[in-house]
């Protein structure tokens, strides 16, 4: 039997609703979270050594102090609008030697869901993890890509993140003409 019998469909964000997002305070925060696809704890740990802008990505690494959820280091390559939200934040805090203000998780969470709020949207901040993947998803990207780029270490789990909105399945299922 199904583990749960109530099943809720999980939030990713439209193009439009990152548009309103960004536009808010810490926007570029969001930005770069669902332009890459990192964890609410992998995005408050990361270094600037860890930035490689020239070369176009990131490293995302597991240390005792900052154990990234599988335990195993990934590079994540930067789309344009990840390098801009860097570049961004980078001349805002990097100086710190982070990329996000030193602030609690649950403080980023909260900054979050108050943005959302405002704005009348649903969701949370691993909202933006899931957008990541259903953009790409939605791209073509294959799966097995995106279970490297999320960092997973299970097939299972990159499956639950592999959402596909109303309006592609639409076009998708216009194309079978039978």
């Amino acid at each position: 039997p199904p583990r749960s019998l109530e099943s809720e469909p999980i939030h990713w964000y439209t193009r439009p609703e990152l548009a309103k997002l960004y536009k808010r305070h810490n926007g570029p925060v969001w930005r770069l979270l669902a332009n890459t696809g990192m964890r609410r704890t992998e995005a408050l740990q990361l270094k600037v050594g860890r930035i490689d802008l020239e070369s176009g990505h990131i490293d995302i690494v597991s240390t005792a102090a900052a154990r990234t959820k599988s335990g195993r280091w990934r590079r994540v390559p930067l789309s344009d609008a990840a390098k801009e939200s860097l570049t961004i934040l980078l001349e805002k805090y990097g100086r710190t030697g982070y990329v996000l203000p030193r602030i609690t998780p649950e403080s980023l969470s909260r900054n979050f869901l108050h943005n959302c709020a405002s704005l009348g949207l649903p969701g949370s901040l691993h909202s933006l993890r899931h957008t990541y993947a259903a953009h790409l998803v939605m791209a073509g990207v294959p799966l097995r890509t995106l279970q490297v780029l999320m960092g997973h270490a299970s097939f299972k789990t990159t499956e639950r993140y592999a959402h596909i909105g109303e309006d592609h399945l639409r076009d998708q299922a216009k194309l079978v003409n039978l």
